[in-house]
């Protein structure tokens, strides 16, 4: 029995060893809002896979119930009490290193592709990033009209656009603002063409150097907005898309108590969000197809996570930010690859 514990070790270590020397490329996608308890096999079947043939982990917790910090941690590798960056400090300070610094340093091609208007060098996130795309961007430019995206009704996003327009080229920043305002493609928050440039990007890229590439994909996000075909499968019965589109998505005004949501909105408001849920899970398959595609599959390392959850009336809340139940902190985390592969499910 000795001899055969030893030699089950043995093989062990040689297949770690193995897996770990494979791994070339990291990739880390963030579902921005994606929280564990709707994650499962019926809207999220190629995260589900990517599981099943890696490891999932079902106690992951977002160290912060919203974009900028719990983004800020993952960076920077440290809890939101030590970075210091929250609504009131909403730039990461740059005596903190970042995981894209980090890859820089050792050699990789590092590449970010943010859907998110937090996670940009407004806010400190390009440092180590030779190129940080902004997916709300028709021309990439490095003035960001982020605040015009950000802005929750007309006049934010009109007082945005007065305060940004001329900084740098202004033709452009129209450009950019009618894209992301009105000509973005209705049901899709930028992921869509995310993945198409990841994949055209992969497929022509020469260097030998290794890469680090971020994506954050923000559709389930409100307002949750998921074209029509995915709402469909996941609304009540007798429900009709026009009827769920028709609620107001305000989450600030409801917790504030500014008007009110009944059961049968918020199992509408549930269903839309799932919807999104499943669309953005379409697109990471999309992703992983470019990587197979690509040659790069079997060598990278392919990190899956929630940078935070959402209240969809649970506890009487809707949206994120304000409290720490499960739904809003409790996150998917999948890794496939290298030494992750087959390793199952683990608290």
């Amino acid at each position: 029995m000795a001899d055969a514990t030893e030699s089950d070790a043995a093989s062990s270590n040689e297949r770690d060893s193995e897996s770990h020397s494979t791994v070339r490329n990291v990739v880390l996608v963030v579902l921005d809002t994606a929280r564990a308890k709707s994650s499962g096999p019926k809207t999220s079947p190629t995260l589900n896979r990517l599981a099943n043939e890696g490891t999932s982990f079902t106690n992951a917790f977002a160290t912060a119930p919203w974009t900028l910090p719990s983004h800020a941690s993952m960076f920077t590798g440290t809890y939101s009490s030590e970075h210091g960056t929250h609504g009131d400090h909403t730039y990461l300070d740059e005596e903190l290193r970042t995981l894209a610094e980090s890859f820089a340093d050792s050699g990789y091609e590092t590449i970010g592709v943010s859907n998110n208007t937090w996670i940009t060098e407004e806010f400190g996130f390009d440092r180590g990033f030779d190129e940080l795309r902004k997916g709300w961007q028709y021309i990439q430019s490095d003035a960001d009209m982020g605040a015009v995206v950000r802005g929750e009704d007309l006049r934010e996003k009109l007082d945005a656009t007065r305060n940004r327009l001329f900084d740098g080229n202004p033709v452009v920043n129209a450009a950019n603002i009618l894209y992301s305002e009105l000509l973005q493609p209705a049901g899709d928050d930028g992921s869509d063409r995310s993945t198409t440039w990841v994949a055209n990007w992969l497929a022509e890229r020469d260097a030998d150097d290794p890469f680090f590439l971020f994506c954050n994909f923000i559709e389930p996000h409100v307002e949750y907005d998921p074209p029509q075909e995915y709402a469909e499968r996941f609304l009540p019965e007798g429900a009709s898309y026009e009827e769920a589109a028709a609620i107001r998505q305000d989450p600030r005004a409801f917790d504030c108590e500014d008007y009110e949501l009944t059961d049968r909105d918020f199992a509408l408001l549930r269903g839309l969000y799932r919807a999104e849920l499943a669309y953005v899970d379409d697109q990471l398959g999309e992703l992983r197809t470019a990587l197979e595609e690509s040659g790069e599959w079997e060598d990278t390392l392919f990190v899956v996570c929630g940078d935070h959850g959402e209240h969809i009336g649970e506890h009487g809340f809707f949206g994120h930010q304000y409290n720490l139940y499960d739904t809003l902190i409790n996150v998917p985390l999948v890794c496939h690859g290298g030494p992750f592969t087959d390793g199952g499910e683990r608290d």
